[in-house]
């Protein structure tokens, strides 16, 4: 049988040093070959659109998305609803039967209080014509949100009842 060898210090220091060395190369190696080429350009472009991004839905959510939401004060906004809604159903060749915007309280939670305005009507005409209405309303700006739309086909023509709002900007 053998005597046991002594191991020195020196050797085990040695031993670890090199465990280690060997652990830090590898760990660069996998490092590197994980990292696709460009990785550091595309991050920054990455980067610069989330702060793009955190931007614009700070803005969206101080003021409404874009078009959503009307900078006038309320009543003006339900004043200029009356005057252009008559003006719109007769581009379509629609006969309004009644048309009322009623501005309503404003909500006082969320970042962005909100004066709602009421709008209604009921109109008739050729289903093309009532179509471009509802098209054209759709379009505008600020966005008009549909809580009820009620469309009824008589012969010749169709009935709308309306029923939605617009969202203001509630001025202090």
């Amino acid at each position: 049988m053998k005597p046991p060898v002594a191991v020195q210090p020196k050797e085990i220091i040695l031993a670890v040093s090199i465990g280690v060395l060997a652990a830090v190369v590898l760990g660069s190696a996998l490092s590197r070959l994980g990292t696709p080429e460009g990785f550091s350009g595309r991050l920054d472009v990455l980067s610069t659109q989330v702060a793009r991004i955190k931007k614009s839905a700070g803005l969206a959510q101080r003021s409404g998305a874009l078009g959503a939401v009307c900078e006038r004060h309320a009543s003006d906004q339900a004043s200029l609803l009356t005057k252009i809604l008559p003006a719109m159903a007769t581009q379509y060749g629609v006969q309004l039967s009644s048309a009322e915007a009623t501005p309503e309280e404003p909500n006082s939670g969320g970042a962005a209080p909100l004066a709602p305005v009421h709008l209604q009507f009921g109109a008739s005409g050729s289903y093309e014509g009532v179509m471009g209405l509802l098209d054209s309303l759709s379009r505008s700006k600020p966005q008009v949100f549909v809580d009820t739309l009620d469309l009824t086909s008589k012969t010749s023509s169709v009935e709308v009842k309306f029923s939605g709002r617009v969202f203001c900007a509630a001025r202090t």
